[in-house]
């Protein structure tokens, strides 16, 4: 892996999600998420709390995530590159050229404890509804607030509530930003079968099954397919 001073910094804007439910800061390139890439795409500067996210190639810095963060204060964190290291640019903070280290200031400072962000807000509110139907809106406010990963949820529940082609769209999606995540092929083989895409349908499952996640049910879908 290249040394940090060899990357170079997307100059994308970047999405802030501050997450109190689940203690987390993700700060990344708009329109990417980090489900699933792999450790190799992550930088530490403090072990298992900070890192930056590089990109598919591990030359580009994409964005960073901080886990616990109520918990840590950077300036108390022994760590000179999250101040030197480098610079992002946040528009929901008024930041440009920030540092990690800036960023994280920025965000105690805006937000109260146990605040989130808008796209967490929802997020949580869809995980908390009871049914597809309430859950619905809050995945759409959620992808409009920028998380991309409710795509995906966006997705499955379109699915259940017999919206196929719909669901497609945003599964297909999804599965470019996570092409690691078995799940999501395995819906969007549910959203292709529903619409009648059954080569594509079968594509998905293929996929699924290739990425080997037992939990999801591909295998037994690929088979009545084939049936």
């Amino acid at each position: 892996m290249a040394t940090t001073h060899e990357y170079t910094t997307t100059t994308t804007p970047m999405h802030l999600t501050v997450d109190p439910f689940w203690e987390l800061i993700e700060v990344l390139a708009y329109g990417t998420v980090c489900d699933l890439i792999g450790s190799d795409r992550y930088h530490e500067l403090v072990e298992d709390r900070v890192a930056y996210v590089l990109d598919a190639t591990l030359l580009e810095v994409i964005g960073f995530v901080v886990n616990d963060y109520a918990e840590l204060d950077p300036l108390e964190l022994d760590v000179p590159e999250l101040w030197t290291g480098p610079r992002f640019h946040v528009p929901v903070l008024g930041l440009r050229g920030a540092t990690v280290g800036e960023v994280m200031l920025a965000v105690r400072g805006r937000f109260t404890p146990g605040e989130p962000t808008a796209d967490a807000m929802h997020f949580h509110l869809a995980m908390g509804a009871d049914t597809p139907e309430e859950a619905l809106p809050a995945w759409q406010l959620a992808l409009e607030a920028g998380d991309m990963k409710a795509h995906y949820a966006l997705g499955y529940t379109l699915c259940e509530l017999g919206e196929y082609r719909t669901a497609y769209d945003h599964l297909r999606y999804y599965a470019e930003l996570a092409p690691n995540n078995a799940w999501g092929w395995s819906w969007l083989g549910q959203a292709c079968q529903g619409a009648g895409l059954l080569g594509e349908a079968r594509a998905a499952y293929e996929r699924a099954v290739e990425l080997g996640d037992d939990e999801t049910d591909s295998a037994e879908r690929l088979a009545d397919l084939d049936a």
